[in-house]
């Protein structure tokens, strides 16, 4: 009898265990940082960018900020299941021909914005340190919209904003979380993204007079074949890191 409750009390201890090790650790991030344009998205704006077609096209630098969360599994917690939100804008300004006035300059403003939302897979180097580095891909749906100002203000027969698409990519994130306690750290990292991966378009220009499209699949325009368009960014970010679960012993390094 004494062994068989010896027994018990061993198997429930297992399971306990068990439960305890199988229990998702659920990290949460807030972040913000710089977004650096590449590809064919990266462009100056020259005084002879007057066709409404390139404009989505002549970014500099940008700016973003978003959420993302991931859920750790197994033993060693290694391996998470990764999901975010992240919203980027890109921008560019520079003196342009006025169309009606050859020798009218105008000030061009753009501003090219991406919302992210992204699923994918994270490996975390070291899970139950102080300072865990990680690689993670993911999976995007973005969703693009734009605006194109002009100053002074001057008339002009041109479109003033992008026609909102969506296109799917791919991201690789990769950084270091910093654990202050069990409870709150920091992380920092960079980006890497493909957003127009998959399901470029080409719409016909006019499909209203304020309004641009994207048109980053290859096509033909006035007879003069067009290459398809990939929009790539660097992103290094900062920000903070929020968790539950984590283990109640943290080797400090």
């Amino acid at each position: 009898m004494k062994i068989s409750r010896i027994s018990l009390l061993f198997i429930s201890l297992l399971l306990i265990t068990s439960n305890i090790y199988s229990q998702p650790v659920f990290t949460f991030h807030i972040t913000g940082g710089y977004s650096i344009p590449l590809g064919d998205f990266i462009n100056d704006v020259e005084k002879s960018d007057t066709t409404p077609a390139n404009w989505p096209y002549l970014m500099k630098n940008g700016y973003n900020f978003g959420a993302d969360g991931n859920f750790a599994f197994g033993k060693k917690k290694n391996i998470r299941a990764a999901f975010g939100v992240n919203y980027s804008s890109f921008h560019d300004k520079g003196d342009i021909v006025n169309t009606g006035d050859t020798a009218l300059i105008t000030e061009l403003k753009i501003a090219v914005n991406i919302l992210t939302v992204s699923l994918g897979v994270e490996y975390a180097f070291t899970p139950k340190e102080k300072s865990s580095p990680f690689l993670g891909l993911d999976f995007t749906a973005n969703f693009f919209s734009g605006d194109f100002e002009f100053f002074p203000g001057s008339p002009r027969d041109v479109r003033t904003s992008i026609k909102p698409a969506t296109r799917y990519g791919i991201q690789v994130n990769g950084g270091v979380d910093v654990l202050f306690n069990k409870y709150i750290g920091a992380v920092f990292g960079i980006k890497f993204n493909w957003p127009n991966l998959f399901g470029k378009e080409y719409t016909e220009i006019g499909v209203l007079q304020n309004e641009v499209a994207l048109n980053d699949k290859e096509h033909v325009e006035n007879g003069i074949a067009k290459d398809a368009r990939n929009i790539m960014y660097f992103q290094p970010y900062l920000g903070f890191s929020f968790l539950l679960g984590q283990p109640k012993k943290i080797i400090k390094k």
